[in-house]
């Protein structure tokens, strides 16, 4: 009676996950993103797109976060600088665990994240620098984690 439970429990996160998965195909609009608490430039953001083809999330284009340490308040922080390469995406591979709401991001150490999936909208969540998974999806940016919240278009 246990292995029917058992293969009846993968067969159903299966499911969900190829539920998940077939939902989020597409190209999608990306309405927000930040980095660390930190947003690029307006005009990169209306820019962007994600477009998930199989286990394949692609971000255009390019980001890139640089970091510089700055002292404000009495206090260490770090400022952010983007830059975008309109030549280059990035290509990552994902894996969903629908049950929990997990969404894994990277093959050899992935970034360990959150998603939420409705009819219209896509939200990510994943924690900077190879932290601990977040405990919730924040609605504001935050210091630790990267937030990517996708619109999906209209066709």
């Amino acid at each position: 009676m246990k292995i029917l439970t058992v293969a009846s429990t993968f067969i159903v996160i299966a499911l969900l996950v190829g539920e998940d998965r077939t939902a989020m195909q597409g190209e999608w609009e990306v309405v927000e993103y930040d980095q660390n608490g930190q947003k690029p430039d307006a005009a990169v953001l209306r820019k962007m797109a994600v477009v998930i083809k199989g286990d394949k999330l692609s971000i255009y284009p390019r980001l890139i976060a640089q970091y510089k340490p700055i002292f404000k308040d009495g206090k260490s922080d770090k400022e952010v600088f983007f830059s975008a390469d309109f030549s280059k995406a990035d290509e990552i591979k994902f894996r969903l665990n629908p049950e929990k709401g997990w969404i894994d991001l990277g093959d050899d150490k992935p970034s360990k994240g959150l998603y939420a999936l409705d009819d219209v909208s896509l939200k990510i969540c994943f924690a900077a620098n190879g932290k601990n998974r977040p405990k919730k999806l924040p609605e504001q940016p935050k210091a630790g984690v990267v937030r990517l919240v996708l619109l999906k278009k209209a066709k």
